[in-house]
């Protein structure tokens, strides 16, 4: 290990800021909530990601999600959840 200060690159690739948001039927919102998060986002921080989790909605809002990452400059990263309507605490954030 060194005490010699990251490349500029790998800092750039550094996320700052990770927003978790929770989607249970969000079908008419989702998409106007990842845009304001990015534009709040681009003002305080140089790299930021938004992660949102299905809560097994049964609108379609899972389908919206996937076409988001179209029109978002940053990562957007869907996750699944078994619970209808419930936020379960996530251990491994992986699908």
């Amino acid at each position: 290990m060194t005490d010699q200060p990251l490349p500029l690159a790998a800092r750039e690739a550094i996320i700052e800021v990770s927003f978790v948001i929770p989607c249970y039927n969000e079908q008419e919102n989702v998409e106007a909530i990842c845009a304001a998060v990015a534009a709040e986002a681009k003002q305080h921080a140089r790299s930021y990601e938004i992660i949102l989790i299905d809560n097994a909605s049964t609108d379609a809002t899972r389908d919206i999600v996937r076409g988001l990452p179209q029109y978002l400059p940053h990562p957007l990263r869907p996750l699944g959840d078994a619970l209808p309507g419930h936020m379960c605490e996530r251990v491994n954030m992986t699908d």
